[in-house]
């Protein structure tokens, strides 16, 4: 129990629970009773004051837990109560702390994220934009393009949406190249070749020629 100043307003009031007309706890504690009856079950619980859990916001940066009496109630089921020593038995729910494994992504652009505790759990998804008029996007190199005027505005969804294509996760798309780039870089490639070893022969020759005059 917990003193409470008498003067405060709104101070815990006190409980007669055997009507006998003598408050059992008086007037002024704050407290809270459970109420068994003879085979040991939970018959009543009574709490006369609210209750404040102060979080220390200056170092956690949490607000204060604020219950109302009102809304604290206890189920009869888990309550039991025994002329016997008191002993305590705990149970948990829920899973033990995991870290991020490996991920996945499926056919709708999920991200599934593995944890080192057993559990899986959908982490994000992929979005894939539509535009109206495809066509004028603007091309900036390395395939790549971006919104125009033209092209509208993009619409973002789920993949396998509303017309839009799937995703194949861990493939590589093969026609993903600037054909004319690639042809043009060959063919530079070729020309240098070719102008180095045009160099190589000359080279070759003039060792040649003075061999023959030191001859």
């Amino acid at each position: 129990m917990v003193d409470v100043d008498a003067s405060v307003p709104g101070r815990a009031p006190g409980y007669d629970w055997d009507n006998n007309g003598v408050e059992d706890i008086p007037a002024g504690q704050a407290h809270g009773v459970l109420i068994f009856g003879e085979d040991g079950r939970l018959v009543q619980s009574l709490m006369n004051s609210d209750i404040t859990i102060i979080m220390n916001p200056a170092v956690s940066g949490a607000a204060d837990i604020f219950l109302r009496r009102e809304n604290i109630q206890f189920d009869p089921t888990k309550f039991t109560q025994y002329a016997d020593a008191t002993t305590v038995k705990a149970t948990k729910t829920g899973y033990a702390a995991g870290i991020l494994n490996s991920i996945s992504i499926d056919s709708e652009g999920r991200v599934i994220g593995y944890y080192t505790n057993g559990q899986s759990r959908e982490d994000a998804v992929l979005a894939i934009a539509t535009f109206n008029n495809p066509g004028g996007l603007n091309k900036v190199g390395n395939n790549l393009y971006q919104q125009s005027t033209n092209s509208g505005y993009p619409v973002y969804g789920r993949a396998g949406v509303g017309g839009r294509g799937t995703i194949i996760a861990g493939a590589l798309e093969m026609s993903n190249v600037d054909l004319a780039k690639e042809f043009t870089d060959m063919i530079v490639a070729q020309r240098g070749f070719q102008a180095n070893s045009r160099i190589i022969t000359v080279a070759d020759e003039m060792l040649q020629e003075l061999v023959n005059m030191k001859r």
